[in-house]
């Protein structure tokens, strides 16, 4: 159960985001409910990953608001809604250590204290993913752009938190670790909002909506 209540959802309210003089997105509205899968795509340059930038409160609109289940984001609610919500990008920074070191570390952080770690799961994701041969003392300097996407999923994962933020995750996958992850998320109980132009993962959302540089965005696809 969040700290917000059962139901969980996102709410961005005729947002603009923009770089300078620069719009990369205005007017955008969406509504995303409790455990809704939905696909996020649309041309480069678009907005696609600053408009995920925005709802981890690391890009502030320039007018428009975000909420999650009706609490606005500020200075006072941000921290928290940020340890609502798991993020994958597509090359994730995993900054140096072993792969065991680099599983382990948000552990370690304040914010995920309350958590611990669970073996016996880690084991299965590794295994879902296709990655139960990786061992924990590769240096992740060493993995490749495919093994990277797959192991930050698998952390945020463990995180156990109810949204999840996936930005181009397949990116860098074979076919067969694409389906192994679009099996795993069309199971998967969380609220998820994808930037992808994968078909495996735009088919298991429940809709897609279309970013252009025009209008806030639409639900016919591009």
């Amino acid at each position: 159960m969040s700290v917000f209540g059962l139901r969980m959802m996102i709410e961005v309210d005729s947002i603009t985001i923009a770089y300078g003089r620069q719009v990369v997105q205005k007017d955008l509205s969406l509504s995303v409910k409790r455990r809704e899968k939905i696909a996020v795509n649309g041309s480069s340059g678009v907005g696609k990953s600053s408009v995920l930038a925005s709802l981890l409160g690391f890009v502030v609109p320039c007018s428009g608001s975000i909420a999650v289940d009706g609490i606005p984001y500020d200075r006072r609610t941000i921290w928290d809604i940020r340890k609502l919500i798991g993020f994958v990008p597509q090359e994730p920074d995993m900054g140096e250590g072993s792969v065991k070191e680099i599983i382990e570390r948000p552990f370690s952080y304040k914010a995920n204290q309350h958590l611990k770690e669970d073996v016996d799961r880690l084991r299965q994701l590794l295994d879902r993913f296709l990655l139960n041969d990786l061992s924990p003392s590769k240096d992740v300097s060493e993995l490749s752009g495919g093994q990277r996407q797959r192991l930050s999923l698998i952390v945020a994962l463990l995180l156990d938190r109810p949204i999840l933020l996936l930005d181009e995750i397949t990116s860098a996958l074979d076919p067969k670790c694409r389906q192994a992850v679009a099996d795993y998320l069309s199971q998967s109980d969380q609220t998820i909002i994808l930037v992808t132009h994968d078909t495996l993962l735009t088919q298991i959302c429940d809709r897609v909506v279309c970013l252009d540089d025009t209008k806030g965005g639409s639900d016919d696809g591009c």
